[in-house]
């Protein structure tokens, strides 16, 4: 490999780090350790992304008992694992208790964490102690403490089609599959850490995929099946380079979403790694759909490029700008005039919108969790961070859940807020705000964070959690069956 592949390798692989935070600049109150004295301080992480610096808490020196339930015969661990042909455990298990429509807990709740949740075995199902929603453990590191193990990104959702397996990135190094029948995890060998995986629309057996980091040709889509081959999806090389002859590596950018079912779209990127444009891709039709040069503008560096998820627009996200594009990236739109990297949400009966936040305090939505309509560039505000819940944010959403988004908090900055490392449920059109659990994550901030992530219909979502016990794994949390009914369905 070249020393220039090296380096542009190490140039995507650094992004990828940074983007993982997908957060923004922030005010950072002085930061007070807590009282209770069985609290210890996390050092605090600088992150890169836009120079946000985070505080974790460490909880917890005596376990608490959780309510458990025994795992059902499907979760335990079998010799031979055949994820193509199990069938997935779609609802939970029956006996386990989930809150009903009364139950669930709305708006700015204060309800703490209990002091520390006592890990559980794998596959076992528990009861968040605070909002009762129900959970389990589907990877199991614990005989490796400097193992970590977390879903890819908040905005590709890490469940295949029909639910029956998990995509899950072992060490910051390897991918895996995690059979949720059988809690199995095969190592996949055919995808390197930083080709941006993520799974085929509707075939439950199939990942796509970028090239290689020293692959001779990067500008190239693969399809890898399951226990089979990699084959060539599309190669691209011809018509980019005939757009943009410098070309030489497609990217979305630090693990984003880049389709909308089989439509596309990427950053192109020259051997220096520098952005020289972007190009929007009908795989179905296997045609490029449109393209545009880098801005000539000075927004700053590259971050992301995304499809949003009716298949309508391509968002570029750069440090000081994010714009939106139709599919063809024509008709250029400023939404924001800072690098805004939240979820993209599809809205019934209106176009889409990108749910973000602001944590400057220089910009009209400054402090506020708000929405940006893809189509007019208008906003509409959902919460106030800046009212003593400033904290780092991350969203996730899925097209199969229109109006819903799931919303994870960890580097807290107000001891207590509403809004500490916890999981809430949001529905856009309401502003309704369902909290759904506590993270119990202790890890520095930078180290696998519990960015949430959603299943395909949003009725299972996957983050990161410690326990507060050194071993970082993914747990698994079952939607509360009527959670949707707040907002009417």
């Amino acid at each position: 490999m070249s020393n220039e592949f090296n380096e542009l390798d190490a140039l995507l692989g650094s992004a990828s780090r940074d983007l993982r935070t997908q957060i923004g600049d922030t005010d950072i109150p002085e930061f007070r350790p807590p009282n209770n004295n069985v609290r210890t301080v996390v050092v605090a992480a600088l992150l890169l992304v836009a120079g946000i610096v985070g505080v974790s808490v460490l909880r917890g020196e005596t376990p608490n008992e959780i309510d458990t339930v025994d795992a059902p015969e499907n979760g335990n661990v079998q010799e031979v694992p055949d994820i193509t042909s199990q069938e997935p455990n779609q609802d939970g298990p029956a006996t386990t208790p989930n809150p009903s429509a009364d139950e669930l807990i709305t708006g700015f709740d204060t309800t703490p964490p209990v002091e520390s949740l006592a890990p559980t075995a794998l596959g076992e199902f528990w009861n968040d102690p605070a909002y009762r929603s129900v959970q389990r453990r589907v990877t199991d590191d614990a005989s490796r403490p400097e193992v970590s193990a977390r879903t890819g990104s908040a905005f590709a959702s890490p469940e295949n089609a029909d639910g029956s397996a998990v995509l899950v990135l072992r060490d910051e190094t390897f991918w895996h599959i995690v059979d949720r029948a059988t809690l199995e995890s095969t190592a996949i060998d055919s995808v390197s850490t930083r080709s941006e995986p993520h799974w085929h629309p509707t075939d439950a057996t199939r990942i796509r995929h970028l090239a290689e980091s020293d692959a001779a040709n990067r500008l190239v889509l693969l399809e890898t099946s399951i226990g089979g081959a990699t084959v060539t999806l599309a190669d691209l090389a011809d018509p980019i380079t005939e757009l943009f002859p410098t070309a030489a590596v497609i990217t979305s950018g630090g693990g984003h979403d880049p389709v909308a079912g089989n439509i596309y779209a990427w950053a192109v990127l020259d051997q220096s790694g520098e952005l020289i444009g972007a190009v929007s891709y009908d795989l179905d039709q296997g045609t490029v759909l449109g393209s545009t040069p880098a801005p000539d503008e000075d927004f700053g560096d590259f971050s992301s490029v995304r499809v949003s998820p009716s298949g309508t627009h391509v968002i570029l996200g750069f440090v000081d700008n994010t714009i939106s594009y139709d599919i063809t990236l024509g008709d250029p739109r400023v939404l924001d005039q800072r690098d805004r990297s939240g979820a993209l949400v599809a809205m019934p009966g209106s176009a889409d919108v990108l749910l973000t936040v602001s944590l400057t305090s220089d910009t009209a939505n400054g402090g506020w969790i708000y929405w940006l309509d893809l189509e007019t560039g208008e906003s509409t505000r959902l919460f106030d961070l800046f009212d003593n819940a400033n904290t780092s944010v991350s969203f996730s959403a899925t097209p199969g859940r229109p109006g819903w988004a799931v919303m994870s908090t960890f580097g807290c900055n107000v001891d207590g807020a509403w809004s500490c490392d916890k999981v809430f449920a949001v529905d856009l059109a309401s502003g309704t705000l369902v909290n759904l659990a506590h993270t119990y994550s202790c890890a520095p901030v930078g180290i696998a964070p519990p960015q949430a992530s959603v299943s395909p219909r949003l009725d299972r979502v996957y983050f990161s959690s410690d326990s507060c016990a050194g071993t970082t794994n993914v747990v698994e949390l079952t939607a509360p069956p009527d959670l949707f009914s707040l907002a009417g369905e």
